[in-house]
Parts: structure tokens; C-alpha cells; sequence
């Protein structure tokens, strides 16, 4: 027997960790919560031969994808996560204070050595439930605080014996910085220029990056200049940013692992430093007045999205009062994508984080009540949209082998639906929203569509047909599983990434007063309020709603 498919049935994927258009993450608790916007770098397109791109160095492309910081990180996100983490291990006392023109918030950070970035990028990791990405042996927090390489089968790909494999955030690899900056798809670009305007004479225009011939020779605010060929602001001049990669011994010669790269030029540099044929260098532990840092991350945002869901207020007061666990759900995810027909995109998700782990049920309405979770976590911000279910369909169901797809999408079938259309047979179909409800929520989708989905994420987004590589196993083992009994039968594993929300990290999300600590005070609405919520007849009338018992 098939599971019926409910109008408005709310699906929200969940992730342990953070996690995307540019997208973002957010991080810390209290008065230090930040985020860090990132724009996606593709590896779909790369060099057919090396390109040289500075003295011992040859770009031959990065094939995976990946997420570049849009901006260099700032004083404000270095100072609360300072204030979060502690002492940082490193020549910092001197710090983001060597003058006036350094204590603006949104400066970039500087004064920052490649093993205090790291120690950032590491917190940014273990903050979000992720694998710290550069291994540290003795005390943390103090001087024998030392850093260490990871073995070949700890390291990415086993060969980057700096970056943990399983690290979310990190810092680029010499080679993905120069991918992010300059690559345009087919060729390296000198400079990181989105278009000729941009360029005064050849070489970019001092009113739009800030660098030697610029006014006042001082850093300014992050994203202060033009967006750059990929969508980055500053990777071009206001301060050096360190890589993950050892610079070349003198001479060109090899690597020497007692420093570090460093690209992209500075508030004070000349011209040359911004081309993509420059490269700089420091020991791990040098610092200087231009010398700062961005962050890279995984594709696959490590967070989730929740929905709030049309006449919110009225529905989630029902809710709470039932006794049994919602397993119909609307997907969440964000960002708005370009959709092509037969084109599968990738799909990212802004989150927020829900943390004080171990906190206190809420018995009001039952016991032993809702809410309790032991663990910190991230939800989704927004509901999955039509477009990123749509380029879910692209991606797996040519053939749809478990029914992923619904007829009563489309609004030529049911009114209501979400407008996702699909067009020839099967082995070879294909699916197109149009642009109007490209960012309005799926429906239309059931418990074991959504288990997918998750599945679908938990596996990095991959293309083909049903299969225990794409939908069928995952963060759930569905093997096939499409009834009822067989649904019911189907448990969260333990190694998940992606998941559907049990009842209780749905509630927390939703009601919990975060600022009480672990103590049991919840409100009545998701709103932050014990008072009834008010809706929009307008977005009501564009079927906002996708909500039904």
C-alpha cells in the first residue's frame, strides 16, 4: 500500500553541525552568536593541463565542490569566538589592536598567525558537532599547544595530511583559494575581476578593492569594494589570507611544511600582489598588521531548515496537544536556484543552531513531555522550496522507481499544489517549476519521499536511479520500503547527516525560550510568545498555506 500523500504535509530536514546563491551558517550561543556567508565554488569545470599561477606553484584544478567564505573573517566574528573558545594559543596578546584603524567590527581580523586561524576554523568545527579539521597535540589553551599532521588514513583523500576528512569548515588548499578567485570557468583569470569594467587601465580599479593606490592606505569593512568573479568580496587586496598549503622552500624547491601560503595581497600592496601569479608566505606562527584569513567549507550546508508553516499559530496550537508524533512534514531548505529541465543543481540550506544540549522537557501537555534533547543541533531556517525538490527529482527520478513525484503538484491536477511539472517517459523524465513558485514550499510529498530526500543529502547529492548509493540508504535504510508497515519499520541510524526531525528536536526548535538555559520554558507559538500570531490574507491567498490535518 502506497502512503498517502496529504496536502501541506511539513517535512524539515535536520543535520547535526552547521550548514547556501551565497549562503549561511551560524555559529556560538548568547551574546556571540555570529554566521559566515559562503558562495558554492563548482568542480564540474577545471583546466585540461596544468596553468602556471605563481613561482613552484601550477594550477591543475580542484574536482570536488566546495564553499568559499564570501568575506575575509572580522574582528566581531574573531572577538566572539575568542570569547567563546579562550585562550587562543599564539602571538595574539598584540592583536586587532595595533591601531585605531584596526578595532572597526566589520574590519577583517588581522595580527592572525596560520595556527590561531586554524584553531578558529577547529572551534567552528567541534561547535557544530563536526571533526576538528587540524590535529593539535598537548593542552589546549596553552603554549604546548602543538600542531601535528594527521595520518593517511585520518587525512582527506589520504593524502592532505593537515585537513581531517571529516573536518565541514576549513581553511583552502593554496589550490582551491586560486579556483575561487580567478577561475571563470575556462580559463585563470590575472585578477579576480567579475567584469572588464572593473578593470582601470588593466589592472582593478582602486575605488573598488583596496589596496596601495587606494585612499588612506587602512583596511576597510568587509564587502566595502565590487563582488569578485565567483562571488567573494576582498579576496583581492584589504589583508593577506593565509591557505592550508606549505609555501616553497626558496628557490621553488619543494615544500617547506614550517610555513604557509598566503595570497591575494593587502591594504598596502602594489598592484602585483592581487594577480593570480603572486604568492606570499609566513611561518605558522608569524603574524603581521595585513595578515588575516577566510574561511572554506564542505558543499552540503551541515544545518537545516525549519518550516513555519501558513495559519502557523492555530496549527502548531493542535499540535502540541496530540499524543502521537507528526509524520507527515513540508521540506525545508533555502536559496533560490535557476532551474533547467533535466538539469539537477545543488542544493544548499541556511540554518540555525538549537543548542543547550540536556535541557528540560516540557510536561504541561504530557509525560514524560516534549522538547528534551540531549545533543546540540542545527534545523533549517526556511521550508524546502519546490525549485530544490525539483532538482531532486532531476537528479534521481528519470526513472521514479518509489513514486517521488506526485501528480497533484502540478497545479493543472490539484490547485493547491506546488506547480512541479513532469515531462516525458520514464527512463527519461524530467522535471521544471516555474520561476513563481520556484521559492514557495513542496507539498505533496510523504514520509518516505522526505526519508529520501534526507537520504538524498546524507549521500552529497548524487545523480542516478533509486539505489542504495542515492535514496535507499543513507541517513535511514529504505531498501525499497514504500508501505505503511515497512515505512513504520524504518529507525534513524546513527551515522546520520541529514535527517527528519523527531517530535522532540522539532518541538525545542520551535518552542523553546533558548536564553532559559536548560530549564523547561517553553512558549506557546514558535513566534517567542504565549500570545495568538496573526496571519497575512495575502500570503494566504497565494497558497502559503501548506499546512492540513
Amino acid at each position: 500500500m502506497r502512503v498517502h500523500r496529504l496536502s501541506g504535509m511539513v517535512l524539515v530536514l535536520l543535520a547535526f553541525g552547521s550548514g547556501a546563491a551565497a549562503m549561511a551558517d551560524n555559529f556560538g550561543t548568547g551574546g556571540n552568536v555570529f554566521n559566515i556567508e559562503f558562495v558554492p565554488i563548482s568542480g564540474a569545470t577545471n583546466p585540461t593541463s596544468g596553468i602556471p599561477a605563481g613561482s613552484g606553484f601550477t594550477f591543475t584544478g580542484v574536482n570536488h565542490d566546495y564553499r568559499m567564505g564570501k568575506f575575509e573573517i572580522t574582528n566581531d566574528q574573531w572577538n566572539k569566538f575568542q570569547a567563546a573558545y579562550g585562550t587562543v594559543t599564539g602571538s595574539e596578546p598584540g592583536a586587532y589592536d595595533e591601531s585605531s584603524l584596526f578595532t572597526g567590527t566589520n574590519v577583517p581580523t588581522n595580527n592572525v598567525g596560520w595556527l590561531e586561524a586554524v584553531q578558529f576554523v577547529n572551534w567552528l568545527n567541534t561547535s557544530t558537532g563536526h571533526h576538528a579539521a587540524y590535529n593539535f597535540t598537548g593542552d589546549i589553551h596553552t603554549s604546548n599547544y602543538t600542531f601535528a599532521t594527521w595520518s593517511p588514513a585520518e587525512a582527506v583523500n589520504g593524502t592532505n595530511l593537515y585537513r581531517h576528512k571529516d573536518a565541514f569548515y576549513f581553511l583552502q588548499m593554496e589550490t582551491e583559494w586560486v579556483k575561487a578567485a580567478y577561475w571563470n570557468g575556462t580559463a585563470l583569470q590575472t585578477y579576480a575581476n567579475a567584469s572588464p569594467s572593473d578593470l582601470v587601465s588593466g589592472v582593478p580599479d582602486p575605488a573598488k578593492w583596496n589596496y596601495s593606490p587606494s585612499v588612506g592606505f587602512e583596511p576597510w569593512a568587509v564587502g566595502s569594494g565590487s563582488q569578485e568573479l565567483n562571488g567573494t568580496y576582498d579576496i583581492m587586496g584589504n589583508v593577506y589570507e593565509w591557505v592550508e598549503s606549505p609555501s616553497p622552500y626558496s628557490g621553488g624547491d619543494g615544500e617547506n611544511p614550517e610555513t604557509r601560503g598566503m595570497r591575494g595581497g593587502m591594504w598596502g600592496s602594489a598592484v602585483g600582489a592581487l594577480a593570480v601569479a603572486d604568492r606570499g608566505s609566513g611561518s605558522l606562527s608569524a603574524e603581521g598588521a595585513g595578515s588575516g584569513f577566510r574561511v572554506a567549507s564542505v558543499p552540503e550546508p551541515g544545518s537545516m531548515i525549519l518550516l513555519v508553516c501558513g495559519a502557523i499559530g492555530l496549527l502548531a496550537w493542535a499540535w502540541r496537544r496530540r499524543k502521537r508524533a507528526i509524520r507527515c512534514m513540508i521540506l525545508g531548505l533555502a536559496a533560490s536556484l535557476p532551474l533547467a529541465v533535466g538539469v539537477a543543481q545543488a542544493v544548499t540550506i541556511e540554518t540555525v543552531p538549537v543548542g543547550n544540549p540536556g535541557n528540560t522537557p516540557d510536561t504541561r501537555y504530557a509525560t514524560p513531555g516534549y522538547g528534551a534533547v540531549s545533543y546540540a543541533y542545527n534545523i533549517g531556517k526556511y521550508e524546502v522550496t519546490a525549485g530544490q525538490y525539483t532538482d531532486f527529482l532531476n537528479a534521481v527520478a528519470k526513472t521514479d522507481t518509489y513514486g517521488l513525484y506526485s501528480t497533484e503538484m502540478d497545479v493543472t491536477t490539484h490547485p493547491y499544489g506546488c506547480n512541479i511539472k513532469r515531462s516525458g517517459s520514464s527512463g527519461s523524465y524530467s522535471y521544471t517549476v516555474p520561476l513563481d513558485y520556484a521559492n514557495r514550499p513542496v507539498n505533496y510529498v510523504s514520509w518516505g519521499d522526505a526519508a529520501r530526500f534526507a537520504n538524498w543529502m546524507h549521500n552529497g547529492q548524487p545523480t542516478g536511479a533509486q539505489s542504495l548509493s542515492t535514496t535507499e540508504d543513507g541517513a535511514y535504510y529504505l531498501n525499497g520500503a514504500t508501505t505503511n508497515a515497512q515505512l513504520l519499520a524504518v529507525t534513524r541510524k546513527g551515522d546520520w547527516k541529514w535527517a527528519i526531525t523527531n517530535e522532540d528536536e522539532w518541538y525545542k526548535a520551535a518552542y523553546h525560550d533558548k536564553t532559559s538555559g536548560l530549564a523547561a520554558n517553553y512558549f506557546s507559538y514558535p513566534t517567542k510568545s504565549n500570545m495568538l500570531p496573526g496571519y497575512s490574507s495575502v500570503r494566504l491567498s497565494k497558497h502559503y498555506v501548506a499546512a492540513k490535518r
